[in-house]
Order: structure tokens, then sequence, then C-alpha cells
């Protein structure tokens, strides 16, 4: 949850609102391409300076079948605090082994709004994209990427 001043007539009034879309978001699928068995321990670590996730690579799909309905291929890292600069990492090991790949890049965030409680609850942050190409290197896309759709440039 987020609380931030409210806009509008009621300046100064706190607003309790869903965590707004402020983050990383990582399109990794080239990494299952070509797909991995099923029992697959590979995983992919994502973040976004300090801030992780990690995915079993076999489930960075649009396969539905596979991913039991959902659209997996990219994932994302909610950051409220994330920076105009952050730097997105990816590193590749199997369960409980060592790395066996570790790449970085720098992102140029871009600066958004959103008000996904209405109009009168607007919070500001920043957002940025990068892919993972086919060679495992990691691209700063945030210029070419669409924003969510709850998001608002500013």
């Amino acid at each position: 949850m987020l609380t931030s001043a409210c806009a509008g007539g009621t300046a100064g009034r706190a607003c309790t609102a869903i965590g707004p879309p402020f983050g990383l978001s990582f399109d990794m699928t080239a990494l299952n391409t070509p797909p991995q068995p099923v029992d697959s321990p590979l995983v992919a670590d994502y973040c976004a300076d300090d801030i992780c996730q990690g995915i079993y690579v076999r489930l960075l799909s649009t396969d539905l079948a596979i991913t039991g309905g959902a659209d997996t291929a990219g994932a994302f890292i909610f950051d409220l605090e994330v920076s105009t600069a952050p730097t997105a990492h990816l590193r590749l090991h199997d369960v409980g082994g060592p790395i066996t790949r570790e790449v970085s890049v720098p992102v140029a965030a871009v600066a958004v709004s959103a008000d996904v409680n209405g109009a009168q609850c607007r919070s500001e942050g920043y957002w940025g994209a990068v892919r993972v190409e086919p060679d495992g290197t990691l691209v700063d896309v945030t210029s070419t990427a669409p924003l969510p759709a709850s998001l608002q440039p500013r």
C-alpha cells in the first residue's frame, strides 16, 4: 500500500492507494527460446538495483498450457523508490548452484505519474524497461517500450 498526498480540492489529505507500477519491467522471452524442459532447474534472478526476484526460466513463456493461463514472458520489480538511473541485473543459475551468467545494464528511467485510485490520489515515480537479448545481454528499452496503461508521462 502507498500513501500519497491528494491533489485538487482536498490538498493535504492522505489517501491509501494501490501501489502504482513504478519500477523496472523485464522482457525475458529470449531466455526460454528454445523452451527449457519442464523439470529444468535453471533460475533467472532479476533485479532493480538491490531489489531482486527469481523465476524458473521454464516458466518464462507465452504458452498458456505451460504457465497455467498467465503470460509470464516478462517480469516486473515493483519499487516505489526507484531512481532515475537504476541498474538492472540478471543472474542465471541452477537451483542452489553457483551463478553461471551475470549481466547488468544502467537504465534511463522515465518520470511518470499514476492515479490508480482516482485523479485526487495521484502518485509520482519512475519506470523503466529492459529486454534480454538472444545472446544473453540486457538492453535498456525504456525509450521504445510502451508505458503500462496505468502510467502517464510527466
